[in-house]
């Protein structure tokens, strides 16, 4: 099903002089970053902002780790949640990958969330490992992108 998308749907960068904007209207979209340092996250990693007629619906966070893209964050503001928003910010990030020349994208979310595992399985991304994190289990997953016109086959470590 396509995103239900307003008459003017932006995907824009997050530039340091919008983090108190960022703060403000994540706060207000309910899109929660866990732990969000924002100032310092926000001059070391990547932010997209998605709005959908001015609106905040969705963001993603990504960071450049050489030779694979992290999605360390991609968050839905809770009423706009199942409409494909969080798809495009996905296959944003693929996109960055390939124009970075990074031949695969890297993920991780709690093992709880089998919804958010089911929809990334679906996506392409496969399940690399799991890891035990306090009293949570992180699962690992990723996906090979095309990223310089060469496939880059999965790596394992």
């Amino acid at each position: 099903m396509p995103p239900r998308c307003g008459m003017h749907t932006v995907l824009t960068p997050l530039r340091a002089h919008d983090a108190t904007f960022f703060a403000e209207e994540a706060a207000i979209g309910a899109i929660q970053l866990w732990g969000a340092d924002y100032d310092t996250a926000v001059r070391q990693h990547r932010f997209d902002l998605l709005l959908n007629d001015g609106v905040l619906v969705a963001l993603i966070e990504t960071v450049d780790e050489g030779e694979q893209l992290l999605v360390e964050n991609v968050a839905v503001a809770p009423r706009f949640q199942g409409q494909g928003f969080g798809r495009i910010l996905l296959a944003h990030a693929e996109q960055i990958a390939r124009d970075l020349g990074i031949g695969r994208v890297r993920l991780y979310t709690n093992e709880r969330f089998t919804e958010n595992i089911h929809i990334y399985e679906r996506l392409g991304y496969a399940i690399d490992r799991e890891e035990n994190v306090g009293a949570a289990v992180a699962v690992h997953m990723s996906k090979a992108v095309v990223a310089d016109g060469l496939y880059h086959p999965h790596r394992t470590s």
